[in-house]
């Protein structure tokens, strides 16, 4: 989180400064999540970045769907929690077959005071990186294949 982070910060800065207008940098306030998630032997990010400050969200809700014979799904916070996170994980979808590949749907819920723009961006060895975009205080949902590698 740290990386996107530094990432963003200076893609902005450069975009502001290009553009003449330093002062505008002030005005410019992101927070991140970026749970990481482990099952069947497949590892993806979910990363829910709202452009409004940490103080303004009071909370990240993430709802995975996932095969019913998933197993154990373990999530962490490579970033740590810098705003109130849940993840509920349901073993609603079919049964992960032998190829490998399997179905995923997960559903994103940022509950703000600050009505804005939230980006999610799907990330890891074991799926195509993928950008969702959405708003705060609805529920943006994605479908996605896993393949462990």
């Amino acid at each position: 989180m740290r990386r996107l982070g530094v990432a963003l910060a200076t893609f902005l800065m450069a975009t502001l400064l290009l553009q003449g207008n330093a002062s505008a940098w002030r005005d410019i306030e992101w927070c991140a999540e970026d749970p990481v998630f482990t099952l069947l032997d497949a590892t993806f990010s979910v990363t829910t970045n709202v452009h409004a400050p940490a103080a303004d969200v009071s909370q990240i809700a993430y709802v995975v769907d996932v095969p019913e014979n998933a197993g154990e799904v373990k999530v962490r916070y490579p970033g740590g929690r810098p705003v109130p996170t849940t993840v509920q994980i349901r073993y609603t979808l079919p049964a992960a077959g032998d190829d490998d590949s399997f179905g995923v749907t997960v559903h994103v819920t940022v509950t703000s005071s600050r009505e804005t723009d939230t980006r999610i961006e799907l990330t890891g060895r074991s799926v195509t990186a993928q950008t969702f975009t959405g708003a705060t205080n609805t529920t943006t949902s994605f479908a996605f294949t896993v393949t462990p590698k």
